[in-house]
């Protein structure tokens, strides 16, 4: 699944800042399954690596469930 980006902004500052998500493939498969979930902060530079790396990770079984990605720019 293709990552979505939204943006949140900051009442106080006036900042705008983005927020990253990546779903697991079989996520809208199983409305009803519960996935772990990966938060990670400087989503803009770490976050295409990490989620490709999750990903990665989880068709080669090498971790039991592949994890909501999230990254926090």
């Amino acid at each position: 699944m293709n990552p979505i980006t939204t943006p949140l902004p900051d009442p106080v500052s006036g900042r705008q800042y983005e927020v990253y998500v990546s779903l697991p493939d079989d996520y809208a498969d199983n409305p009803d399954k519960r996935y772990p979930l990966l938060v990670m902060a400087d989503g803009g530079r770490a976050f295409p690596n990490l989620s490709c790396d999750v990903r990665a990770l989880a068709q080669k079984g090498a971790i039991a469930t592949e994890p909501i990605v999230v990254g926090l720019s």
